[in-house]
């Protein structure tokens, strides 16, 4: 069985949460390691696809059948009253987040738990070994509340195929139905890719045991449906025209809330980040200071009404508090914004939208319009 990539509509928001984690898993790859002999190679080649079959498997299973996890299911959704966050009467609901939090630490908690066997443990022969010790203290670390037993938790992997079994002080783990998975888990658990290979783990993706990969721009597409790929990597080229360097920021989460963030530099300044989530890409445009905010505003109004109404409906009003917040003058009319968030900020945006932040991201970069020095600010 393989998860819907197109699903919109889901049973409530911890199912949601558990659908995003497994869109995520990357597609597999067989990576083996380079010192690897003939017979070592097959054997890790199974223990790759028995883990990410496991994997898979499991968040399947979890999404169909949550409560044999211990995800709790009506809480949140109860509480939100189909509200987004957004609506609710205050925006830093404490109750929201203690609600949200809950159930993505029981979904996450299999990952953990995972990882930190994995890092620990030792292979012999198709079993995971690991002292008791360690084992317990591995578990006191992964709480999903103060008061809970995590041991029921670990039991319902037991509809995955493991099993568990105590000998001198140690643990044993093994897996019937995915039994060569402890060599895979290891592998990855054990990367000595400090930036991304936590990131690499969560994926399933075997590239991250190698100490040198990085996650490249395609990369970050396969979550996307064709329509939104082609966007993004239309704006992508233009940063390559630009001149713009990309840095992609590892992530320690796959739950509904996490994203890939796409970083663009020039000449040390960041000037554009794109957050791709599922058939999603939000959009934001630096302009480094207000300066360049209030003359871009000034020529877009000169050039064109209708781009400059654009550009000043998606510069975001600001009422913090802060020493940087300040009314700017933008073509002529005032708006309160913050200093330190100079940028335009598009959410999935249409066609139409794509074109205009493209008109302007060109006319700002590449026809000699982005301004370096001091301007005089209009207030």
């Amino acid at each position: 069985m393989k998860p819907d990539r197109n699903r919109t509509v889901f049973p409530g928001t911890p199912q949601k949460s558990i659908w995003h984690t497994l869109r995520f898993i990357s597609l597999f790859r067989e990576i083996i390691p380079h010192k690897a002999g003939k017979d070592e190679s097959q054997k890790i080649a199974k223990g790759e696809k028995d883990f990410y079959d496991f994997m898979t498997g499991l968040f399947l299973d979890m999404y169909e059948h949550p409560g044999n996890y211990f995800i709790p299911l009506d809480e949140y959704d109860h509480y939100m009253k189909g509200r987004t966050k957004e609506e609710l009467p205050h925006k830093n609901d404490s109750r929201e987040c203690t609600l949200r939090n809950k159930f993505q630490k029981s979904i996450k908690f299999y990952q953990d738990f995972l990882y930190n066997i994995g890092k620990y443990g030792k292979i012999d022969c198709t079993s995971l070994v690991i002292p008791e010790m360690k084992y317990k203290e591995i578990i006191a670390g992964l709480k999903v509340t103060k008061k809970d037993d995590n041991s029921k938790r670990i039991d319902a992997l037991k509809t995955m195929g493991m099993n568990y079994t105590q000998s001198h002080n140690t643990l044993i783990l093994s897996n019937n139905k995915y039994p060569m998975m402890f060599t895979g888990l290891s592998l990855l658990s054990r990367s000595p890719n400090r930036v991304y290979g936590y990131m690499c783990f969560l994926l399933c993706d075997y590239r991250g045991i190698r100490e040198d990969f990085k996650p490249g721009f395609t990369d970050t597409l396969f979550v996307l449906d064709e329509e939104h790929k082609k966007e993004a990597s239309e704006m992508n080229d233009l940063m390559n025209h630009i001149g713009t360097k990309l840095k992609i920021k590892p992530f320690r989460n796959t739950q509904a809330g996490s994203f890939w963030k796409l970083q663009y530099y020039k000449n040390g300044k960041a000037v554009a980040s794109f957050h791709i989530d599922i058939n999603t890409v939000h959009y934001f445009i630096n302009f480094n200071n207000v300066n360049n905010i209030s003359r871009m505003g000034y020529l877009l109004k000169d050039r064109s009404v209708e781009l400059y109404d654009w550009f000043f409906h998606h510069i975001k009003t600001m009422n913090c508090s802060c020493k940087n917040n300040r009314k700017v003058d933008i073509g002529g009319t005032k708006k309160r914004i913050c200093g330190l968030m100079n940028r335009m900020e598009l959410y999935d945006p249409n066609q139409s939208d794509m074109d205009k932040m493209k008109s302007i991201v060109t006319l700002f970069h590449c026809d000699g319009l982005y301004i370096e020095r001091k301007l005089e600010i209009r207030t």
